[in-house]
């Protein structure tokens, strides 16, 4: 289990602030969403900037864009409920409605003492056991 932090992030927030807003509220869970901060901090190039909302510099560096994909985080926006941060097609934070048709990419934290079998084919999938 985590301890997620789902707490809602303001338009427009630097990494820090929207860290900071996230952990106002906390989800305890096993599998979630990725969150604006696991995004935003995933960049392989330095970004020229700290305001990740609706355009990420270094979108299309960041090794969690899928490109020409939208698909939803579990961050949700601090002016309404309904509305959360997605990842768009060009690799930056968007704002959209939660009843939108996007898809979700699960995310989930390991520790140490994990034990990983198989080779990730169809026939074989990797399970993860600790």
């Amino acid at each position: 289990s985590h301890d997620w932090g789902i707490g809602a992030v303001s338009y427009g927030s630097t990494l820090a602030s929207a860290q900071t807003q996230m952990e106002t509220d906390k989800w305890i869970g096993k599998v979630g969403l990725m969150s604006f901060s696991d995004y935003a901090k995933a960049p392989l190039a330095s970004c020229a900037t700290d305001n990740y909302s609706n355009s990420i510099p270094c979108g299309t560096s960041n090794y969690l864009h899928k490109t020409n994909e939208y698909y939803w985080t579990m961050t949700p926006y601090a002016g309404y409920s309904y509305i959360v941060f997605t990842v768009n097609t060009t690799g930056g934070l968007s704002l959209n409605s939660a009843f939108d048709g996007r898809g979700g990419r699960p995310a989930f934290y390991l520790t140490s003492n994990i034990q990983l079998t198989g080779d990730g084919t169809i026939g074989t999938p990797f399970e993860i056991k600790s």
